[in-house]
């Protein structure tokens, strides 16, 4: 029963990480938000890995808490720096990868589990190594995107790393391109700024690539001024329609059961019966897993436009919703038959 609680409360608490995750993306921006994600994870698994024998219940879930506030942290960052960071030919099939990442991270746990069983402190620990490299890589090899810089108003970083993403050298003039393109991104940030009420940050773009002097009038406002725009700014169809889109989307797919099947793989074959070890069969469930995350990657990289990929996804989600729905539904008959 403590394992079942420990399982749900992971998941509960991803939703406090995920309403965190856009705070400190927008706050830190993207790199830091990067590097600060490691802490959480480091905290939770370490203290699951030093629960005491015999257990300690409440430390174990204060681990679990800590570790699904970084889950739900970790939905985001990822994904909107590649998409920032991408060109448009390439952000199609980038932007999955942070899911088919995820997917492998899964797979690797499965694989812990099967070579160390009835060893799970052991495994969490070996876990705290993963998030620790992974800061460090974002640390000394990463640089802000472009488009927080220019929300920032820091007009000359966004160049330069800009000019960093795209194989720019400081000092070689940009091809035109690339210049079109910097400069659409610093338009496209002007058009959404004037429309959400705000004072554009961003001004004089080509005297910036040219290595003109540019003034840059920054309005400070107040945290809560800013949060409120925010939230006001949903009333916007190009807030509000993909808002709603991806969430019906990400219901469909996780009252799937997908988080169940992650949490219970190996309840779940030994309860079905299988006659292969049941770490094994977990670990081949997890590497179709993974294979089909790829495969759907480099499928949506074949369409030119975003709408298909996402008509694609969201057919699977909701066909996945309907036969759950329909497998719960047979059950319930079934028992209700049986009582009777």
């Amino acid at each position: 029963m403590n394992f079942s609680v420990s399982a749900s409360v992971l998941s509960i608490s991803q939703i406090a990480g995920c309403l965190l995750c856009g705070v400190v993306l927008d706050e830190f921006g993207r790199k830091k938000a990067l590097i600060l994600l490691s802490v959480p994870f480091v905290i939770g698994w370490a203290i699951q890995c030093a629960v005491p024998q015999p257990l300690n219940v409440a430390l174990l879930f204060i681990g679990r808490v800590i570790t699904g506030v970084a889950c739900g942290m970790s939905s985001a960052p990822a994904t909107v720096y590649v998409g920032e960071m991408a060109t448009k030919e390439h952000r199609g099939m980038l932007v999955t990868w942070p899911s088919v990442l995820f997917s492998g991270g899964i797979l690797l746990v499965y694989l812990l589990g099967w070579g160390i069983q009835d060893n799970w402190r052991l495994v969490a620990g070996i876990t705290i190594a993963l998030p620790v490299i992974a800061s460090l890589l974002a640390l000394f090899y990463l640089k802000e995107t472009p488009s927080w810089l220019l929300s920032q108003g820091r007009v000359q970083e966004a160049e330069e790393s800009f000019r960093w993403i795209r194989e720019v050298s400081q000092n070689e003039a940009m091809p035109d391109a690339i210049r079109e393109e910097f400069e659409e991104l610093a338009c496209s940030y002007k058009r959404r700024t004037s429309t959400q009420g705000e004072d554009p940050r961003v001004s004089t773009i080509s005297n910036v690539i040219d290595g003109k002097p540019t003034l840059n009038n920054i309005k400070h406002e107040s945290r809560f001024r800013k949060l409120w725009r925010r939230i006001a700014s949903l009333k916007n169809p190009e807030a509000w329609k993909p808002l709603v889109i991806n969430n019906l989307c990400f219901f469909f797919m996780q009252f799937g059961g997908i988080q169940v099947v992650a949490a219970y793989a190996v309840d779940i074959m030994e309860s079905a019966g299988v006659s292969m070890d049941a770490y094994v069969a977990a670990v081949l469930l997890g590497g179709v897993h993974f294979l089909s995350g790829m495969g759907a990657s480099f499928a949506f990289s074949r369409y030119e436009y975003l709408c298909p990929s996402v008509s694609f996804l969201y057919f699977c989600s909701f066909f996945e919703f309907l036969i759950t729905a329909s497998t719960y539904l047979l059950i319930v008959m079934i028992s209700f038959i049986l009582i009777i």
